[in-house]
């Protein structure tokens, strides 16, 4: 009956959903159960897609509807080579989506349908949407499958068997049913040993011909244990140990795959590796990272709002040469060329960086977070709005005004009724923004102590690496007067700013044609003409009093022949427009100033934040820290293991087998008997006689071994460069920070001086001199220069910005909270992160640097080429003490023991598993050092331990230090039992 169950359950089997879930749970429970530590942890790890996902299946996935198809091979699901197939399509159902249809409806949007993305939206989202990010979660699920198998191999299994068989032979004479039943046991152990017990039933109905037999039952048992071949713990457990340490190390590369995708989201650097399906994964340097990903974007709204400035800029100065040329200033129309050149070149630029930043958005979209381009997003986020050194209020300030003085000057047409209203409202909010820029000078008083600390900082940078640099722009003194002139030259801008708030308000409570003609006639309110002599206009009016009052009576002033001065005769021509048009100017030139003075303060409020760390610190620290270093030591051992696996395969076999079975008599299933038994038990062996096959894999494995060793210390290479040269680089980028910083000071007076030349007044009642020729070109290529300098000076900051994010994911110290935000470290100095414990000037170690630490090979003698050994002797160098002179001694080679054995020290039970994970050393470090000094002098216990001490501790950002193993140069552990945890770096 039990047999008969079996049988019957074994034909239904369970259904699809258990065996998903079933599955589930296993690889959820090996991922929750793996060795934990806080740099590598997943918390809420699953494959399942969330319901706000573009690849979230909303379907029953053991039942997934059929997708939409291709017209033309959609026939060969109906008809294949002439046959017919099953018609799939017809018994399942359908459906016309691809992506989940309902993933907008999660998303939330402004008043104007648009996604506003921040930095931390952004990666939220590409965690959510990128088909990248969830490969790479699959890729850990799938690894933990196969340890979920191997670990099967070594459960007890149960098969059960059964057959309805219908037999016949001598045409019907003899014919018979069978049934068979049997229930197997199936068990190996750690020793490679096989354990079967296996219980068979059979029952026979006869339906012609003699009756040969009943109802039958048989149990027996086998044993199979290998000694040599395919035998031992070592051998047995080696596939479930590499799918044990191939998994730990895909949880470390998924924590690591994460760290690097936001680098990549946010940064636009390179992807790092993502767990593997199946193996090791494969650690890569994540190279240079320059301004890319979502920091782009925001790059390029800058450059956007700065070329808008200009083009305002070029377009303002623009009308002003050709007024001075139609006011006969200018001798040379090519200069009015020249200046329209200029901005219709500045708003072409600008066209095409709309146009480009489009695109980027859309590429964005689609490559990094895994939205479709046409997705309405709003890029903002505060991070580089610093590098807003004009202010947009201010510069659409300026277009208001520039837009009124070309309506105003245009003489064809009657002035605007609501010019001076206009011009009051823009005199309001101009005053309006001194209290923003009140705020943004107070922001520069509090950055002060750190920027002076800075300068000082880079002032030893140059002197340490001996390179010229410009000593304004790493002054302190310089600093300070900038920021002194900041403060000095604003009550000045508000007093101007006062004035003609008050005077536009003076003339609105007149009216203008009262106003018109009282400055046609020179004669004015007496309480305005203060007003009036800070608009420069009192000139004008006392020379129209004199020609007044010179002339005779009954004659018209204003068709006096002393009126030679086109100036005078324009003014007087149209008094209220020229008053209107002079205001406006003054207003606009004073609004300019304004906003000279708060980008002065904005650009020296902005701080790069200093890192000065070694790249042997850096590497040290990578070596203990990097996740995916912990997998490259992991990928070597796990070659090293193999070549113990294929040497196994050369011995031959020798095997000892137990086989035993017991039965009952037929008709009688329950009532076993010793009569029905057997029993063997014997040895089996097997020579390795024949063993090409197995010879040609363990060579194999040599090489491979070899070529894991030189991929491993060309990882370390490829990860110290590329330490080496991000530190360059960001040394490099901290000095010409400075610099940029004095450029863009220089371009900011280039553009003021230039536009005083062009707004310079001439005297009135003198000769009119003509302008300079170059005064076009020195405006235009002022502003061009000004533009460039503040791109290239945001440029600088963010691609900082991008190096010290991608040197925190090289060192193995970036850290996100849960949100997905990079938890920024701020500083990077040497003493943050590695101190020595012994003291300097050491009376054992006078030179402060005690001998490098080396791992302990005793018993291990290296072999070398004959050759070497032939010489009698060699010419070691003395390095004992790098303060002396060195001294060169032949010692015989006969005198010389390879390796001075080292006594072994024990580890401590809490640092046993680092000291096997990541600190045991993997190949002996400087055996040629080693050599040499132990030829000089015995080395005793005491000294070694003593010298042990001086490893350095390697520090988490927070500033903790952490029981680790020191790392030399070169990445290999040496175990230090005797640190001291949790005291604060010196």
């Amino acid at each position: 009956m039990i047999l008969s169950f079996c049988f019957i359950f074994a034909v239904i089997g369970c259904n699809r959903q258990y065996y998903r879930q079933k599955a589930d749970t296993d690889v959820y429970h090996l991922i929750n159960t793996a060795p934990k530590d806080e740099r590598w942890e997943l918390t809420d790890y699953t494959i399942q897609a969330k319901p706000e996902s573009r690849f979230y299946d909303p379907f029953d996935p053991d039942c997934e509807p059929m997708p939409p198809d291709d017209v033309k091979a959609h026939q060969k699901m109906r008809t294949v080579y002439g046959m017919e197939t099953e018609e799939w399509d017809v018994n399942h159902p359908h459906t016309p989506h691809v992506e989940n249809p309902y993933w907008q409806q999660y998303l939330t949007l402004n008043d104007h349908g648009e996604l506003v993305l921040d930095r931390k939206g952004a990666f939220q989202l590409a965690q959510i949407h990128s088909s990248e990010f969830q490969t790479a979660l699959e890729n850990l699920y799938m690894s933990a499958l196969d340890v979920s198998f191997q670990r099967f191999q070594f459960d007890t299994q149960f098969d059960a068997l059964s057959s309805l068989i219908y037999g016949t032979s001598g045409a019907n004479k003899n014919s018979r049913w069978t049934a068979e039943n049997g229930l197997n046991l199936n068990k190996m152990s750690v020793s490679g040993g096989e354990y079967m017990i296996g219980i068979a039933n059979s029952l026979t109905w006869t339906l012609a011909g003699p009756k040969e037999s009943g109802p039958g039952t048989v149990i027996s048992m086998s044993i199979l244990q290998p000694l040599l071949r395919e035998g031992g713990r070592a051998i047995v457990l080696e596939e479930l140990t590499k799918a044990e340490r191939n998994l730990l190390a895909n949880i470390r590369q998924m924590a690591f795959y994460r760290q690097g995708f936001y680098n990549t989201v946010v940064a636009g650097g390179r992807s790092v590796g993502m767990p593997t399906a199946s193996g090791t994964p494969t650690g890569n340097s994540t190279g240079i990272s320059r301004s890319g990903g979502y920091i782009s974007l925001l790059a390029q709204q800058i450059q956007i709002q700065n070329q808008r400035s200009d083009v305002v800029s070029q377009q303002e100065t623009q009308i002003q040469l050709l007024e001075l040329f139609q006011a006969d200033r200018l001798n040379d129309r090519l200069q009015v060329e020249q200046a329209k050149s200029g901005y219709l070149r500045s708003l072409n630029q600008l066209l095409e960086q709309q146009t480009d930043y489009d695109t980027s958005v859309d590429q964005f979209l689609v490559a990094t977070v895994g939205l479709p381009p046409d997705l309405k997003v709003k890029v903002e986020d505060p991070l580089v709005d610093q590098f807003e050194l004009m202010s947009p209020q201010l510069s659409l300030l300026q277009g208001e005004i520039a837009d009124l003085l070309q309506e105003v000057r245009n003489d064809e047409r009657p002035i605007p009724e609501n010019a001076l209203d206009r011009l009051i409202k823009i005199s309001t909010a101009v005053r309006a923004e001194i209290v923003t820029i009140r705020g943004e000078i107070e922001k520069l008083d509090k950055a002060v102590p750190e920027r002076i600390q800075n300068l000082k900082f880079l002032q030893e940078r140059l002197v340490a690496i001996g390179r010229e640099g410009d000593k304004d722009a790493y002054s302190v003194d310089e600093f300070v007067k900038r920021v002194e002139r900041v403060h000095t030259w604003m009550p000045y801008y508000e007093k101007n700013l006062q004035v003609i708030d008050d005077l536009l308000h003076h003339v609105s409570k007149q009216d203008k044609d009262i106003i018109a003609n009282l400055l046609h006639q020179g004669k004015i309110d007496p309480k305005s003409v203060p007003l009036l002599q800070h608009l420069e206009l009192s000139s004008l009016l006392e020379e129209t009093r004199k020609i007044q009052e010179a002339a005779p009576g009954g004659e018209n002033p204003l068709e006096s022949e002393r009126l030679t001065d086109p100036y005078i005769r324009e003014a007087q021509k149209d008094p209220y427009r020229h008053y209107l048009i002079r205001i406006a100017n003054r207003l606009l030139q004073e609004v300019r100033f304004l906003s000279v003075n708060q980008a002065r303060a904005r650009l020296d409020t902005i701080t790069i934040i200093p890192i000065d760390i070694t790249p042997e610190t850096s590497l040290k620290i990578a070596a203990l820290n990097r996740l995916d270093w912990m997998n490259e030591r992991t990928r070597l051992v796990n070659s090293w293991r193999n070549i113990e696996v294929a040497a196994n395969k050369l011995r031959g076999y020798l095997n000892l087998k137990f086989n035993g079975e017991i039965g009952t008599p037929h008709d009688k299933p329950l009532e076993f008997q010793s009569s029905r038994s057997s029993l063997s038990v014997g040895a089996e062996f097997k020579a390795p006689l024949t063993r090409l096959a197995e010879r040609n894999e363990y060579r194999t494995a040599l090489i491979e071994y070899q070529r894991a060793r030189r991929n491993y210390y060309r990882y370390v290479d490829e990860v110290h460069s590329g330490l080496r040269e991000k530190l360059r680089r960001i040394q490099t980028a901290q000095l010409d920070f400075e610099v940029q910083r004095e450029s863009v000071n220089v371009a900011v007076s280039k553009v003021i001086l230039a536009q005083m030349n062009l707004e310079k007044p001439q005297p009135v009642g003198q000769v009119r001199t003509k302008m300079n020729n170059t005064l076009a070109r020195d405006l235009t290529e002022a502003l061009s220069s000004l533009l460039d300098d503040q791109n290239a000076l945001m440029n600088l900051w963010v691609n900082y910005y991008c190096l010290r994010l991608s040197l925190c994911l090289d060192l193995g110290l970036i850290q996100l909270d849960e949100d997905g935000m990079w938890l920024d470290p701020g500083s990077m100095r040497e003493s943050d992160y590695i101190r020595f414990t012994q003291p300097e000037n050491s009376p054992e170690y006078p030179d402060g640097n005690p001998p490098e630490t080396v791992a302990d090979i005793s018993g291990l003698n290296p072999v070398f080429p004959q050759e070497l050994a032939e010489p009698e002797s060699v010419n070691l160098v003395e390095q004992a003490n790098p303060n002396e002179n060195t001294v060169a001694r032949n010692v015989p080679v006969t005198s010389v023991s390879p390796v001075q054995p080292v006594p072994p020290r024990k580890t401590p039970p809490e640092a046993e598993d680092s000291a096997v994970s990541d600190s045991t050393p993997l190949i002996p470090s400087q055996n040629d050092r080693r050599h040499s000094e132990n030829t000089r002098k015995p080395t005793d216990r005491s000294t070694v331990t003593k010298r042990s001490e001086q490893v350095p501790l390697a520090l988490s950002p927070s500033g903790r230090a952490r029981s680790r193993s020191n790392v030399s140069q070169a990445g290999f552990a040496v175990s230090n039992p005797d640190l001291q945890t949790d005291s604060e770096p010196e």
